[in-house]
């Protein structure tokens, strides 16, 4: 009979410690395949849920009333029927002449805000709108604009002020459409906005060449930018804003005076300029509500229901009540005299106008 083998003693430990390194590999490798699987997944939820906000706004930009109307009790809004997580909750706030719009997950924990603005300011397409008050508008010096114009039934003059005559290039007679004698009417939204945000005002506001804005509303009734500002901001005024030299307002600002504003030399505002009383007797009929020197800029809207002297550079829409010039010699009506003005189909408009479509257009994402 054999006797057994002998195993000797120090074998079992190395076992136990060679079986446990297994066990414990074989946990870490579940461990990772679980944690990539939760990552995977989560991956895959953040990516549904940025398509359904992504899908929101695109759905919001084409239709925002059927959007708005179509939320249930929780202003939530579905997407898509047979996907329970498609659910959406949607909110707007008026941003100055703009606004904000916040839509977020159905669970609340993802988010996004942007400003949007209008895709198109007004069904017909035009660069220059001036009523008809029964008198030509005359175009003096280099002036150019390059567009369909709304003018008086009467035409356009090409004349001089002294010996400057008009050297731009003639406007075709079909780029010219006779305008009303009025201008676009705002719309009552607007208007509501307006009024609303006059109420808060202070008394008189001075921002600096260090002053850090971005976003901002201002109401006041005097305000003054000095030499140098850089910022976005939206200003409310119920007597003046005067914008000094070498001022930038980055996109999306906008000025808004009841009575007067004027841009100073080389300055730019990148959005809109509106001079409009809220309360038409109180327009002082004298006084150029809006004056923008030669090397002024706009980007956007400019809408004036008074007298406006503008020179310098427009990019994109001016509505104007009563052009004016005034010169060394004299004053003149309806008159444009070293002024540009080009089409800009890249703006979002402010919600100004009456006759505004619903489509909105992005402007920026808010932090």
């Amino acid at each position: 009979m054999k006797r057994p083998a002998h195993i000797p003693g120090a074998v079992l430990p190395t076992v136990m410690v060679v079986s446990t390194l297994l066990a414990l590999t074989v946990l870490a490798v579940i461990s990772l395949w679980e944690a990539d699987f939760l990552y995977f997944s989560r991956h895959n939820y953040k990516t549904m849920v940025r398509t359904h906000i992504a899908s929101g706004f695109t759905l919001y930009a084409e239709y925002p009333d059927e959007v708005m109307s179509g939320l249930d009790g929780d202003s939530m809004f579905v997407l898509y029927d047979s996907i329970p997580h498609s659910r959406i909750g949607i909110s707007r706030t008026p941003h100055g002449l703009y606004e904000k719009v916040t839509i977020a997950s159905h669970d609340g924990r993802d988010s996004v805000s942007k400003i949007l603005g209008l895709h198109t300011l007004c069904p017909d397409d035009f660069v220059l709108y001036c009523p008809d008050h029964g008198s030509s508008v005359t175009l003096a010096g280099k002036t150019h604009l390059k567009g369909c114009v709304c003018i008086p039934e009467i035409g356009i003059v090409y004349g001089q002020i002294g010996a400057d005559f008009f050297r731009g290039d003639e406007i075709p007679p079909a780029m010219m459409t006779p305008s009303e004698n009025e201008l676009p009417s705002p719309s009552a939204e607007a208007l509501a906005i307006v009024e609303g945000l006059m109420a808060l005002a202070t008394e008189e506001i001075e921002i600096d060449d260090m002053t850090e804005l971005s976003d901002t509303v201002i109401v006041a009734r005097k305000v003054r930018i000095a030499e140098g500002f850089s910022g976005s901001v939206q200003i409310f005024a119920s007597d003046s804003i005067t914008v000094a030299a070498n001022v930038t307002l980055d996109y999306p600002s906008g000025l808004y005076s009841e009575k007067h504003v004027t841009l100073g030399e080389g300055s730019t505002v990148n959005g809109y300029v509106i001079v409009a009383p809220l309360d038409s007797d109180e327009t002082d009929v004298m006084q150029a509500g809006y004056v923008q020197s030669r090397k002024g800029r706009v980007r956007g809207l400019v809408y004036v229901d008074g007298m406006a002297q503008i020179q310098g550079i427009v990019s994109g829409v001016a509505m104007l009540s009563r052009p004016v010039y005034y010169s060394p010699s004299g004053y003149y009506e309806n008159m444009f005299y070293d002024l540009t003005i080009l089409e800009n189909t890249r703006m979002a408009w402010p919600l100004w106008l009456e006759e505004s479509g619903a489509r909105r257009k992005e402007i920026k994402w808010l932090d």
